[in-house]
């Protein structure tokens, strides 16, 4: 089965793409999504734990195929980026700031702009394995003044824990 084009609203944004099923021999599939203007603003206002953390808007493309039912078989790769708009600023919180820096970032007493937000992943074995995160801004002298970065290939999570992670913050913001 070929769906040549599929799109949707998500979070303010647009999710454009195409897959690829194949029953004749297992279950089998191949998709590639293109992501236009995510608002990380109405994503995080969706998911208590992380209301007010991040704004701006993303972009992004993925593809992945697989086989089966379990996420154990799915490869693929994702890249996003961030940016800003008019309407909605790339800006970090002061708390998730803490909470991702501890100590080393008490000096920050606000809210932070950012100009680079980016993030490359690949799916492999049933982890999410990041190639490149970063949140990092340089300041009109050109020197960085915020730099947070993942080591490239080091950092993962096993998909079925990242999505059981996500599914139960939902709920829980629900239950507020």
């Amino acid at each position: 089965m070929h769906i040549d084009h599929f799109s949707g609203n998500i979070f303010g944004g647009k999710l454009h793409g195409s897959a690829i099923v194949d029953l004749a021999d297992g279950f089998r599939y191949k998709a590639g999504f293109l992501l236009e203007g995510l608002s990380l603003t109405q994503l995080c206002e969706r998911i208590e734990p992380i209301k007010g953390y991040i704004s701006g808007k993303v972009d992004g493309t993925a593809t992945f195929k697989g086989s089966g039912a379990g996420l154990s078989q799915l490869i693929g790769k994702a890249d996003f980026w961030t940016y800003s708009t008019t309407e909605e600023k790339t800006t970090i919180s002061r708390e998730f700031l803490h909470k991702v820096g501890g100590p080393s970032l008490k000096m920050y007493l606000g809210d932070r702009n950012f100009d680079r937000g980016i993030m490359s992943l690949y799916l492999q074995n049933g982890f999410v394995i990041f190639r490149e995160l970063e949140i990092s801004n340089r300041n009109f002298i050109g020197m960085k003044d915020l730099d947070m970065k993942v080591a490239p290939l080091n950092n993962r999570i096993a998909i079925d824990h990242l999505m059981w992670s996500i599914i139960e913050a939902a709920y829980r913001a629900k239950k507020k």
